[in-house]
């Protein structure tokens, strides 16, 4: 999934470890309490997101 030198799916995997780490960092500090629970749905709905994309974008080219 590039697009111009861009690499969209790099791009969007990179944000979402970002947040992630961010999240645990954060609640490892003691400044908020997150589950699993929340995480593990967030990042297969963000999976799935980002292969329907890429099917969408490679089907239509």
């Amino acid at each position: 999934m590039s697009t111009g030198g861009l690499d969209r799916a790099a791009l969007v995997w990179g944000a979402v470890f970002t947040l992630l780490g961010a999240a645990f960092l954060l609640q490892e500090l003691g400044v908020w309490q997150v589950r699993a629970g929340v995480f593990l749905p967030a990042l297969l709905i963000v999976a799935g997101v980002v292969l329907a994309l890429t099917g969408l974008r490679e089907e239509s080219s």
